[in-house]
């Protein structure tokens, strides 16, 4: 895991054009506190459910990001994200930086291939995490890619952020 890290850490100083293979839980939270940490001033985060579990392991890091100058965080979720407690307390501290909407679970885009709800973070410095499979969640494992410097990906997935059909959230 430790070669992993720093191979990591080298993609995010270098900015290497490098794409990355997410296997696992830890990976993920790896790549995800990556992404965040190499953002500028924005992130967006696509997610159907925004779990105490993964949160609490990433919270950290997006309050480092949320107190920086001008940072701003978009979140698009399941209308059915139960998990709604861990947003609300980002919220309760930073609500002038966050953006949070809701989108159908009939709307929530799918992965062409598996047919599962594709799920990402991507930031304004060219980098993204884009889960692709989480069917062997409970068993650790997840798919997606990630990559530090490409600028094509990144702003096709910002483009497609921006396009969902999401409606805002009200307390």
């Amino acid at each position: 895991m430790q070669t992993y890290i720093e191979a990591v850490r080298e993609a995010v100083e270098k900015k290497l054009d490098k794409r990355f293979a997410n296997s696992s839980v830890q990976h993920a939270e790896v790549l995800i506190k990556a992404v965040i940490d190499d953002a500028k001033e924005s992130i967006y985060i696509l997610t159907t459910d925004f779990y105490a579990g993964f949160f609490n392991a990433i919270k950290k890091t997006l309050i480092q990001f949320l107190k920086k100058d001008k940072s701003k965080i978009y979140i698009i979720t399941s209308r059915s994200n139960k998990n709604m407690k861990e947003i609300e307390e980002l919220l309760k501290e930073h609500e002038n930086k966050l953006e949070v909407k809701f989108i159908k679970d009939n709307e929530f885009p799918k992965n062409n291939e598996t047919k599962e709800n594709v799920n990402y973070v991507v930031n304004d410095n060219n980098s993204y995490r884009l889960e692709y499979s989480d069917k062997y969640l409970n068993q650790g494992i997840v798919e997606a890619i990630a990559n530090f410097n490409n600028n094509s990906e990144s702003n096709t997935l910002i483009k497609h952020f921006k396009q969902l059909p999401a409606i805002p959230f009200e307390k």
